[in-house]
Formats: C-alpha cells, sequence, structure tokens
C-alpha cells in the first residue's frame, strides 16, 4: 500500500507579513478575513478532490493534513502551549506592530531579532518558529488534523533537532 500525506494551507491572514500590508483585520481574530476565507475554500476543494483520488485508488492511502485548523488551534490558545501570546508578531524583522520590515531580512543590520525565540509563533513574519513548528508536528502526529486520522500506535518517535521527544509511542 502507498501512503501519501497532502498538506493543506495554513491562515496566511494571520501571518505578520500580509498583516502589515493590510488594516482590514477581523476583529475577533485578529487575522485578514477574506483571505483566510479564500484559503478555506481552497483547502474545501483540495479534500473535495482528494476523496476523488481516494475513489479511483482504494489501494493507496492518502491522508490531508489539515495545516489550516492546526495553526488556528494554536493562536487560540499559544499562552496555554508556553508561547508568549504575541501570536502576530515576527520574532525577528524590525518594525511596526507586528515586528515586520519588508525591506529588511533576518539578519539585517535594520533588523532586530527576539531573545527568546522558543516563545514565538512566528519567525520572520512568514514562517513559523522551531518551536511552533515543533507543537504543530505534534499536534499533527498526535491530534485530530489528518483524514483519516493517523494511528497512533504506527509512530515510534519523532525526536526534534535539539534532541527533544515529540511523542512517546
Amino acid at each position: 500500500m502507498t501512503t501519501r500525506m497532502v498538506p493543506g494551507v495554513i491562515p496566511a491572514g494571520c501571518l505578520p507579513q500580509p498583516l502589515s500590508f493590510n488594516r482590514d483585520h477581523s476583529s475577533i481574530t485578529g487575522c485578514i478575513g477574506w483571505l483566510n476565507e479564500l484559503l478555506i475554500y481552497h483547502s474545501d476543494m483540495l479534500q473535495k478532490e482528494l476523496n476523488k483520488i481516494r475513489d479511483h485508488h482504494p489501494h493507496a492511502s492518502v491522508i490531508y493534513v489539515d495545516y489550516y485548523n492546526s495553526t488556528i488551534q494554536l493562536y487560540h490558545s499559544a499562552q496555554e502551549y508556553g508561547f508568549n501570546g504575541k501570536n502576530f508578531v515576527a520574532c525577528c524583522r524590525g518594525g511596526g506592530p507586528y515586528n515586520y520590515n519588508f525591506t529588511a531580512e533576518c539578519g539585517d543590520p535594520l533588523t532586530t531579532s527576539c531573545p527568546y525565540p522558543s516563545v514565538f509563533v512566528n519567525w520572520d513574519g512568514n514562517h513559523f518558529t522551531e518551536a511552533a513548528n515543533r507543537w504543530m508536528t505534534r499536534a499533527i502526529l498526535e491530534g485530530p488534523y489528518t483524514f483519516p486520522q493517523i494511528n497512533p500506535s504506527c509512530i515510534s518517535s519523532v525526536d526534534g533537532d535539539d534532541g527533544t521527544h515529540l511523542s512517546s509511542r
């Protein structure tokens, strides 16, 4: 049997980079609503196409990875998971309410970098920190963010680059 994991999209309307250029934020989520609605539509269409593939290839396992909802879960409960609660602020970039400066890359003299990246969700305005990626990996492997659901007994271990153990199965 062949197994393929197909990633969905993240809620890009919650990233510091697009938030810096668009002031049309939802008062409830703090994200750009119209952009996330488009991405939800994309995810729905992707899942419909994956269902067609599953029907045509019943001996293949096609797993959809729901990055959108796992990321929303992280944003909504970041402090519960050890993050600082500044979910829409980049750790490294420099400037403005989202610490994002589109004219300077991380490491440039015009940028600043936070002293503790492990408490930030976002690294540079477009990418997650290692800590956020570690949380996402755990949420995907152990949580409800795959369809069909991954059987946790199939996961022997997942270790981070720093030696932290992500799964005890």
